[in-house]
């Protein structure tokens, strides 16, 4: 009998794919409007005049990267139907 000393863990899925392995567009929708944000943010810094519009798209990206997900979430309720009694 061998004895094997490393053994190989189970693969998981990447960032930018779902528990089963497949991809997500949902959430390579999220790092990009979470980029989008921290560039916004930064140009707002770097232009004062900007600051009025900057922060409010800069915001709008935040809340876009964030509410999308959790929409998906929501909709898509993964607990097992119920049967009636």
């Amino acid at each position: 009998m061998a004895l094997h000393l490393f053994t190989t863990a189970p693969a998981l899925p990447g960032f930018l794919q779902e528990a089963d392995g497949s991809a997500s567009a949902m959430r390579l929708m999220c790092v990009f409007f979470a980029a989008a944000a921290i560039v916004f943010g930064g140009v707002t810094l770097l232009v004062p005049e900007a600051a009025a519009v900057g922060v409010t798209v800069t915001g709008m990206f935040l809340a876009a990267a964030v509410t999308g997900k959790v929409a998906q979430r929501v909709i898509e309720d993964k607990r097992p139907p119920t049967t009636p009694a």
